[in-house]
């Protein structure tokens, strides 16, 4: 999120809940294929299209995340 954030291109394993949250804004790789890892890099490198894109969606998907919008959910006035 912070990079997203950052306007950066994210590229995450596909593990745990990185998908989740990084969701049509990143890419994901198998974290035990290096080949993968390494493919990922450099499409993101070569493309710089799709790495734009990517910053787009990013500045998008990080508006999902915010303190006030969890407090709401977690601490719904009454």
């Amino acid at each position: 999120i912070e990079a997203m954030a950052c306007g950066t291109p994210v590229i995450c394993s596909n593990r745990a809940s990185l998908p989740e949250i990084g969701g049509d804004a990143i890419l994901k790789f198998d974290p035990e294929d290096p080949t993968e890892i390494r493919d990922t890099l450099l499409f993101l490198l070569e493309n710089a299209s799709s790495a734009e894109a990517m910053v787009r969606r990013g500045f998008t998907r990080i508006n999902m995340f915010n303190w006030d919008r969890h407090a709401a959910i977690i601490l719904p006035r009454h």
